[in-house]
Parts: C-alpha cells; sequence; structure tokens
C-alpha cells in the first residue's frame, strides 16, 4: 500500500529537525520503502510517499517525528489504478 506522509512544523524545531534527518531520521527497518521524501523549508512542511503493507511500521517511522510537528498519513492510490 502506497502512503502520502504530510508533516508540519514550526520555524523553531527547523534545525531540531534538520539534524534529525542529517542523522538518518528517515532510515526504517525494511518493511517501509521511502519512494521520496522533499522538505521546503521556508514553509514549515515536509511530505514524503511510502510504501508498505505493515502499518505498525508506519505508526514507528511517524512516531519518530512528532516532538518535531505534527504528521498526517493518507493512504493514497496511483491514478493509473483508478
Amino acid at each position: 500500500m502506497t502512503f502520502h506522509v504530510t508533516f508540519t512544523y514550526d520555524a523553531s524545531s527547523r534545525d531540531h529537525l534538520l539534524n534529525f534527518l542529517k542523522a538518518g531520521g528517515l532510515r526504517t527497518d525494511g518493511s517501509i520503502k521511502i519512494v521520496g521524501a522533499w522538505v521546503a523549508l521556508e514553509t514549515g512542511v515536509a511530505f514524503a510517499i511510502v510504501k508498505s503493507d505493515n502499518a505498525k511500521s508506519i505508526y514507528e517511522m511517524c512516531s519518530a517525528w512528532t516532538e518535531y510537528g505534527e504528521i498526517t498519513v493518507t493512504p493514497v492510490l496511483a491514478a493509473s489504478d483508478l
């Protein structure tokens, strides 16, 4: 299953968040494939497209981010699959 993960953060958290990312904050246990991840530094928004069949792994990955901001996880389908 594919998920769109949106993450919003305050400017006061930006440096701490960037350090978290540089230290490997997107590492997973192997049950999640990160298709891509992007950060819009000036707007306080980041997002990723991830794939996994393990909901617990998605929860655990997102839990590591909660101290930096708010997360929304939305299951998505490719338009070509509709």
